[in-house]
């Protein structure tokens, strides 16, 4: 049960006592017992951070799974690495449909468990689940297990807190795939060894949607910079997703979390409905 100040917390913002009743569910183990209807497909409550922040409120992140739903047409092919529970992945298999294909790597096993459960109870046989670290080369890293598990991150050593997992490329898991139309990278700072490791992968990538954190970075020790060079050298152009779906283009500040929509046709951005700074709008090209 929480302290004093810790239920005073949690019985502050919109939704006050839903926040406490999920978080009490969770530490319980009960939340396994309900499930998360969204549009169109349900998640179960696992004991996560993030199934509770969706128990929560369901609208939860639901700027990413408007920019994921709307750069896919059925029959499209989707791979997110970093997919913890599976909400971008389910949103995604709604979407491109079962003549389509979707990929979602999560590397730390008990949050790909939970990932391979959601996907099962919604019937999505065309979604892959890969239990997978994805970096530069192939071999074994370790992940942390964070109570907070939406930010888990990987390590280079075997020592320290988490569990040892197996490591593979993008280029290695991703091969076959042909073209795909939308790959999400969001691995908590490892987002430069994904890249590192996803050159074939990169030219069959029409889009790429990934998260900048330089705080993140840090903790490899570089810059979002380095990320936007890699992605302009692959032939992307890189814009930042602000509110009301408008797209910033330039040297980001990454000092705040930020999501990069990375093109190589900016016409088709402007088609799905992005607000494309007035540099580059295609209307009429």
């Amino acid at each position: 049960m929480p302290g004093i100040g810790r239920f005073v917390e949690l019985l502050k913002g919109d939704r006050p006592v839903r926040n406490l009743a999920g978080r009490l569910l969770w530490q319980t183990g009960l939340c396994r017992r309900f499930t998360i209807r969204k549009d169109g497909y349900s998640l179960r409550f696992f004991p996560s951070s993030v199934s509770c922040a969706y128990w929560i409120d369901p609208d939860a992140r639901v700027e990413d799974e408007r920019v994921v739903t709307r750069m896919l047409d059925p029959g499209g092919t989707y791979v997110d690495v970093g997919a913890n529970v599976g909400t971008l992945a389910a949103a995604a298999a709604m979407k491109v449909g079962p003549s389509g294909r979707v990929v979602a790597v999560e590397a730390n096993p008990t949050i790909a468990g939970f990932l391979r459960e959601n996907m099962l109870l919604n019937g999505f046989g065309h979604v892959q689940v890969h239990n997978r670290a994805v970096g530069s080369v192939p071999g074994t890293i370790r992940i942390s297990q964070r109570r907070a598990d939406d930010m888990n991150f990987v390590s280079a050593g075997t020592d320290g807190d988490g569990v040892t997992v197996e490591m593979t490329t993008l280029d290695d898991l991703a091969g076959g795939l042909g073209t795909i139309d939308l790959l999400k990278i969001d691995v908590e700072g490892f987002e430069k060894f994904v890249l590192e490791g996803a050159a074939k992968t990169l030219s069959v990538a029409r889009n790429v949607y990934i998260e900048l954190f330089d705080e993140n970075f840090a903790r490899y020790g570089y810059g979002s910079r380095e990320i936007l060079c890699r992605l302009e050298a692959a032939g992307f152009t890189c814009f930042v997703v602000g509110q009301d779906d408008v797209l910033t283009e330039g040297a980001p500040d990454a000092a705040l979390c930020l999501n990069v929509l990375a093109t190589h046709d900016a016409s088709d951005l402007e088609r799905r409905g992005f607000r494309l700074p007035a540099s580059v709008r295609c209307s009429g090209a």
